[in-house]
C-alpha cells in the first residue's frame, strides 16, 4: 500500500523520515525485521539458559548492584523496574511530532535484530505511532553517551500500561487507551528495558531538524 511504510525493509534515510511525517504514513513490520527480532530473542533465551555466568544488567543487577544474581522468575520484574524508576524526565513537554519521531527512530533501530527484544515489543510502538497515541515526554534527562535515559524510560512507560498518554487530544491514563484498543500492556522480558533507554535519538533530533528545514511538521525548536 502507497501510504504504509515497512519497517526493517531498508535503511531509513532522512528522505524517507520526511516523507513519513509529511504524508503521514503508516507503519508495518517487514516480514524479514519481524524473522530478525525473533531470532535474537531466541539467541537471548537459549544463552541465559545454558550460560553458567552471570550476564550483567539481564541476569544481574545494574550498576553497583552488578554483583546481584537476579532469579529467573524476577527478570521481567527488573526491566520493568528499570524502566520506571528512570521515568522522570523534567522540563518542557517534548511536541507530539517529535514524539512520534522517537517511536520512529527506536521501531526501526530494534527491527535491525540485534537488541534481543520481542516482536511484540516493537509491533506495540508502531502501533502507537498508527493510532496517534502519544506518550507524555519532557525535554530533560539526557546522559550524553550513556543514552536518553529519562525521556526514553518516559517514552515506554506507557508500554507497560503505566503513566499517561495524549490520545484524540486528550489527556489520559496509558492503560484506559490499551483497554480501548485491547492491547495487554507487554510484559517486558529479559534485557528488554536496557534496550529501550540506552540510545540517543531524542539527542540526534536536532540534526534532522537542522537538515531538513522544510519538513513542515517538525516544530521551530525543541
Amino acid at each position: 500500500m502507497k501510504n504504509v511504510y515497512q519497517i526493517g525493509s531498508g535503511d531509513l534515510t532522512f528522505d524517507i523520515i520526511e516523507r513519513i511525517i509529511n504524508e503521514n504514513l503508516k507503519l508495518e513490520l517487514a516480514p524479514e525485521a519481524k524473522d530478525r527480532i525473533q531470532k535474537c530473542r531466541d539467541y537471548l533465551d537459549k544463552k541465559i539458559k545454558e550460560s553458567d555466568v552471570p550476564l550483567y544488567g539481564i541476569t544481574t543487577g545494574f550498576g553497583s548492584l552488578c554483583n546481584r544474581n537476579i532469579s529467573s522468575d524476577e527478570l521481567s520484574t527488573l526491566q520493568e523496574n528499570l524502566v520506571k524508576s528512570h521515568a522522570c524526565s523534567v522540563g518542557a513537554e517534548m511536541p507530539h511530532v517529535i514524539v512520534k519521531l522517537m517511536f520512529l527512530l527506536k521501531a526501526h533501530a530494534l527491527s535491525l535484530g540485534h537488541s534481543g527484544v520481542q516482536v511484540i515489543t516493537v509491533q506495540r510502538i508502531i502501533d502507537f505511532f498508527n493510532n496517534d497515541v502519544m506518550p507524555i515526554v519532557y525535554d530533560r534527562g539526557s546522559l550524553g553517551a550513556s543514552g536518553d535515559l529519562a525521556p526514553l524510560a518516559n517514552l515506554f512507560l506507557p508500554l507497560i500500561g503505566v503513566g499517561d498518554v495524549y490520545y484524540k487530544g486528550k489527556r489520559c491514563e496509558a492503560i484506559s487507551v490499551l483497554d480501548e484498543f485491547g492491547w495487554e500492556p507487554v510484559k517486558l522480558k529479559s534485557k528488554e528495558g536496557l534496550c529501550q533507554r540506552s540510545v540517543c535519538h531524542t539527542q540526534s533530533l536536532p540534526s534532522f531538524q537542522e537538515s531538513r528545514p522544510h519538513c513542515r511538521h517538525l516544530p521551530g525548536s525543541l
